[in-house]
């Protein structure tokens, strides 16, 4: 039976998939999942894929769970409460076009803190994080996109002290129409293009961005540098254009 009042001092503890489902979807409340810590394979709950997620709560502490194998869903929020997700794991997940959702993680106004995504996302127009989100902190993103014209967020998002890597195989890859949209700081950058030739476009302070089509880095006041492999193994290199070196 699941434990708690839905408030900070007593969040929600759910113990099956069907109680989170049901908590995440109140505005306002706050949830943690056990202690014991474990994943929810959503291939063995949705063996056709499909599932719709809706998360409307204030706050939830994932606890290091991981949610696998999420095939076709789409992550959806119906309210304009802030929320916050903490150290809660969505891997493996892959979408194709027998979606019929352009963004997978539709997270308006949501924060995401020490997660980790993962996945393979194919077919065409397809972006992981859509609408207006707060953005991640302390984050790891690696996804391979495998078709065309894919982003990794729609809309204006923040990265801090995050590790991103992003394969692109499609020959319109691009991270946003927007070169502003991916706002950065403190955080790495990793991008293989392959044919579509494209530079993930970024601005922000303090960050590398590493890429097979020509890698920059963008420095502590924000003025972005091109640089060269040797160059970014240079520290001295790095500290002389303001790039800081701990």
């Amino acid at each position: 039976m699941m434990q708690g009042a839905g408030t900070p001092e007593t969040p929600y503890i759910p113990e099956t998939w069907e109680e989170f489902l049901s908590v995440i979807k109140k505005a306002g409340c706050y949830v943690k999942l056990p202690d014991s810590g474990g994943v929810y394979d959503l291939n063995t709950i949705y063996p056709d894929g499909g599932a719709y997620i809706e998360i409307n709560a204030s706050f939830i502490d994932g606890n290091n769970w991981e949610i696998r194998n999420a095939y076709n869903s789409h992550w959806s929020t119906e309210t304009f409460n802030d929320k916050t997700i903490d150290n809660l794991h969505i891997l493996d997940l892959y979408q194709d076009n027998g979606s019929d959702y352009e963004y997978i993680i539709y997270n308006r106004y949501i924060t995401f803190n020490n997660c980790k995504f993962s996945g393979i996302i194919s077919g065409n127009n397809r972006c992981l994080f859509g609408h207006d989100s707060y953005g991640l902190n302390r984050c790891s993103v690696n996804v391979k996109f495998s078709g065309n014209s894919h982003q990794l967020n729609s809309n204006s998002m923040n990265y801090q002290f995050c590790n991103i890597r992003i394969d692109h195989t499609g020959s319109t890859a691009d991270n946003n129409s927007s070169k502003s949209a991916m706002k950065c700081t403190n955080s790495f950058l990793e991008h293989h293009t392959n044919e579509s030739g494209y530079v993930l476009a970024a601005t922000g302070y303090s960050d590398i961005i590493h890429s097979d089509a020509g890698s920059y880095i963008l420095n502590s006041d924000g003025t972005k540098i091109n640089v060269t492999e040797e160059q970014l193994r240079d520290s001295e290199y790095l500290s002389s254009v303001g790039f800081p070196i701990i």
